[in-house]
């Protein structure tokens, strides 16, 4: 939805721009287990995260205007 509507937004108020694409890293972060500190981290705890080492691929998205036509 962020996606969609930053691209309806530069749409609307550029009308020489006719697409607009996105590929953004699809990140993942997992919540750090902090047991061995006496420290609940997990699930509904969860405040400190760890990021994955490399992305998951990318998350894509391409808004288009409406075609004129010929006519």
């Amino acid at each position: 939805t962020t996606m969609y509507i930053m691209a309806d937004r530069i749409l609307n108020e550029f009308p020489s721009v006719d697409d607009v694409y996105y590929a953004l890293p699809n990140i993942h972060y997992f919540p750090f287990d902090l047991s061995p500190f006496g420290l609940k981290n997990l699930k509904a705890d969860a405040e400190v995260y760890m990021p994955i080492a490399d992305p998951s691929g990318y998350i894509t998205a391409t808004v288009s205007r409406p075609s004129k036509g010929k006519f």
